[in-house]
């Protein structure tokens, strides 16, 4: 993510380290996955822009069908799979419409297909409404959002 302020400074962030992305009324609020953050008054911003060529270093051909979610609407369980021909660590999550994380699902080495379950009405059930789900890899970040019902 590339973030252009009105004094001419540019800030650049790799995408494959960053939790969230919020905007308040006033403030734009980035999370890293380390635990880091930092803010910007919406008035010190000119442009923020997503550049993946810079940010991740080299470009993916990246398919639909790469995270695929389903049943979508749901009323309870999820399959969230994920395929790939890279492996290594990845991270599943999920995040509610105001980009609170709900819960991590996997936090493991990845190899070619990793196939996790979400039990949305389970013993820590969320209430109906729309719903991120963030595969964070070492050079991608890939979200399908969800609808519990």
């Amino acid at each position: 993510m590339i973030v252009t302020l009105k004094d001419n400074n540019v800030e650049s962030f790799n995408l494959s380290e960053v939790r969230s992305i919020k905007f308040g009324n006033e403030t734009m609020v980035l999370n890293r996955l380390d635990g880091t953050r930092r803010t910007w008054k919406i008035s010190e911003i000119n442009n923020y822009s997503f550049d993946l060529i810079s940010s991740i270093g080299k470009v993916e051909n990246v398919s639909s069908d790469e995270l695929s979610v389903f049943p979508n609407p749901t009323t309870d369980r999820v399959t969230i799979k994920y395929k790939s021909i890279s492996s290594g660590p990845i991270s599943i999550e999920i995040y509610d419409s105001n980009g609170r994380l709900i819960n991590i699902l996997f936090r493991e080495n990845h190899n070619e297909v990793t196939e996790v379950y979400w039990n949305a009405k389970g013993s820590n059930s969320v209430p109906a409404g729309k719903y991120l789900i963030m595969v964070v890899t070492t050079n991608s970040l890939l979200t399908k959002s969800i609808i519990v019902k």
